[in-house]
């Protein structure tokens, strides 16, 4: 069950994001009846599930540090949902994904579009195609919700430098992490630099940063933010790497074993790797990147990883990462936006199977 904070904060936000989104099809009604048809599709998919995570715990971080603009807050929060669209898109399009949030990827829609009116057409071509313009123009939204808001213009520009940042680290990440899937040989450090680049800067990072510049907090501050987003961010990554493997795909809205299928080093992985028994590194050895496997053969690694002690040794890993982004949090005063900032930080990194 979400916490009532992201509930909350997903029906303040939506009609924000609905209004945005209606205003940039109606722009496109002067363009081509394609073109409203490419932002329907991108419309149902941004609002097609998804917890409003990081825009709440933007907003509980900008009230926790005092801000009272919550209606610009809430504004520039839609960023945040744009951001997680575009950098998605692009993350199902690399791992020729079918599946999102239990429904069908962006890219996979505007094959099946092709296959009905373009018989003679590449339609597995044209999805990417369509799926990396989709991804594209979702971006550039980022920029109109800054620059048409009612912000100073030191606070737009210091806004964009800090999203660009966030950006290249994220694409440095997902660079980082797919020459990893190639790899055998790997280490805790090498898993950290992508957890880091690739998840703890836009999932927690963006938002308190983003937060702290609206807040007009000060640069102290705002280093404890990201140490507090780093920490919960890898403990998300290690618990969202438990599910990938021991979780239902019903219940986690992507194709299960992917993560292995994909060759994804992970730190439950290499910690199999590097104190399972002989036949246990041998069948995740020959797991990771295999495409091949059965059923029986993949849920037999999936045990062995158990068996090694690897998912016990993970999950308190990620309790204790979580432990250490609510400490540094310590620094700011009580309130109850700074408890609700905890909850949904307990939530989303302290997960359990269901």
């Amino acid at each position: 069950m979400y916490p009532a904070e992201l509930k909350e904060y997903k029906h303040v936000l939506d009609p924000y994001i609905e209004d945005f989104l209606s205003i940039k099809k109606k722009q496109l009604r002067e363009i081509s009846a394609f073109s409203v048809e490419f932002m329907t599709r991108l419309e149902k998919y941004i609002l097609g599930g998804g917890k409003r995570a990081r825009p709440a715990i933007m907003f509980m971080t900008y009230k926790m540090l005092g801000g009272a603009n919550d209606d610009e807050v809430v504004r520039i929060s839609m960023i945040l949902e744009f951001l997680q669209a575009y950098f998605l898109i692009q993350d199902d399009i690399f791992d020729s994904a079918s599946l999102r949030r239990g429904s069908e990827t962006y890219h996979k829609s505007f094959e099946k579009y092709a296959k009905k009116n373009y018989v003679n057409e590449d339609s597995e071509h044209f999805g990417i195609v369509m799926g990396t313009l989709g991804s594209d123009l979702v971006a550039e939204f980022i920029n109109d919700v800054v620059t048409e808001s009612s912000m100073s213009s030191k606070t737009k520009i210091a806004l964009l430098k800090t999203i660009s940042k966030n950006i290249s680290d994220v694409l440095l990440g997902q660079a980082e992490d797919y020459r990893l899937s190639l790899e055998s040989d790997f280490t805790h450090k090498d898993i950290y630099r992508v957890c880091k680049l690739k998840t703890a800067s836009y999932s927690f990072g963006l938002p308190m940063e983003l937060s702290g510049i609206l807040a007009d907090v000060s640069r102290k501050d705002i280093d404890i933010l990201r140490k507090s987003a780093c920490a919960a961010g890898v403990a998300f990554q290690i618990r969202d790497d438990i599910m990938g493997l021991y979780q239902d795909e019903k219940l986690m809205g992507k194709d299960m074993f992917s993560d292995l299928r994909e060759g994804k080093k992970t730190f439950l992985i290499l910690h199999a790797l590097n104190y399972g028994d002989v036949p246990a590194k041998n069948a995740i050895i020959n797991a990771l990147g295999n495409e091949n496997l059965s059923l029986d053969e993949l849920l037999d690694v999936r045990e062995k990883v158990k068996q090694s002690g690897s998912l016990d040794y993970v999950e308190k890993m990620s309790e204790e990462y979580l432990e250490d982004s609510i400490t540094f949090l310590s620094h700011f005063p009580s309130s109850e936006y700074k408890k609700s900032l905890e909850t949904i930080f307990r939530y989303l990194s302290g997960r359990r199977l269901v």
